[in-house]
């Protein structure tokens, strides 16, 4: 196994080297730590990373994602040091794939979900990946609309490497600059983001309105939709509804999911609130809704309300 991505080096400038570096950080999530190992292999240092200071392609580095390793140091510690680096891929490798959260019995068990209704909701939403839908235009509308659902794997090819790009730019050019890495690690679902997809509307062609979002189906379904954007040139055409409509009727009708949260800024929770249906979340409503899973893995945002939909057919 290759423990030295490129990651996303400025170096990597073909097509090739980008999507071989998605495949490559996809297996390992993200790349936030640093752990160096002795001549066996096993660990013998543990630190915060910092790209600026550290050579990533050195000998015995090692990088894993932040959040997978915290759980780990913060239950193990010093422990740590001494495990082999095969031992630390299996249990890494038993975090949910479905909403990213520590899989039940992580150290025991044998396969990367929560439980039953993570893996089968995982194994029903991985069907829809890539697979181009039909989204009926309003009358006398002569383009076409079609929808899909997106994330990174190991099939990515060109086509799929330029649509992620521009789901980032367009998510970067929505949400602010500052906010660059930490939306395009959602668009890709790269490091404690990979649990992230996609779902794009694109109108003739062109990618038109997305949504990011993340199934939590360990209790109660839930889906967080974190980043709603819609490129400028289609704007005030009914596009932010057209994608939400067929958004949430995907998620009920094939992947059962009833609740919807997002986080929004106080000037459009009347526009959600109004036009799609959503209401301000009260704390018990979202304990419940996560019960014993811990509901701070989903993102909140400062100035931000978190809001809420239930979904009927």
């Amino acid at each position: 196994m290759n423990w030295c991505p490129k990651g996303h080096d400025s170096d990597l400038s073909s097509d090739e080297e980008k999507i071989q570096a998605l495949k490559t950080q996809r297996h390992l999530r993200s790349m936030n730590w640093i752990l160096e190992c002795d001549e066996e292999n096993k660990i013998s240092y543990i630190s915060p990373h910092d790209h600026s200071k550290h050579c990533l392609r050195d000998a015995g580095l090692i990088e894993l994602q932040k959040n997978r390793l915290f759980c780990l140091i913060e239950a193990h510690g010093d422990d740590m040091k001494g495990m082999s680096v095969d031992a630390l891929e299996n249990i890494i490798k038993n975090y949910c794939l479905l909403c990213d959260a520590e899989a039940k019995g992580v150290l025991g068990a044998n396969r990367p979900f929560c439980n039953d209704s993570c893996q089968e909701t995982f194994s029903s939403l991985k069907d829809l990946f890539g697979k181009e839908n039909v989204v009926e235009t309003v009358a006398g509308d002569p383009s076409i609309a079609t929808w899909k659902i997106m994330k990174v794997d190991n099939n990515i090819d060109h086509q799929d490497l330029t649509t992620f790009e521009e789901a980032a730019a367009l998510l970067t050019s929505t949400f602010g600059h500052r906010k660059k890495e930490f939306v395009s690690s959602i668009a890709f679902s790269a490091g404690s983001f990979s649990g992230f997809c996609n779902f794009i509307v694109f109108k003739d062609g062109e990618l038109a309105s997305l949504a990011t979002f993340r199934i939590h189906a360990r209790n109660t379904k839930v889906v967080e939709i974190p980043y709603v954007a819609t490129d400028p040139k289609f704007r005030c055409k009914g596009m932010c509804k057209m994608l939400m409509n067929n958004l949430e009727k995907c998620l009920i009708e094939v992947l059962g999911v009833k609740n919807l949260i997002l986080p929004s800024l106080d000037d459009t929770i009347p526009m959600w609130e109004q036009h799609f249906g959503f209401h301000r979340i009260t704390y018990e409503e979202l304990q419940d809704l996560f019960e014993d899973h811990n509901s701070n893995t989903i993102l909140e945002f400062d100035g931000t309300t978190i809001c809420h939909k239930v979904l009927t057919l």
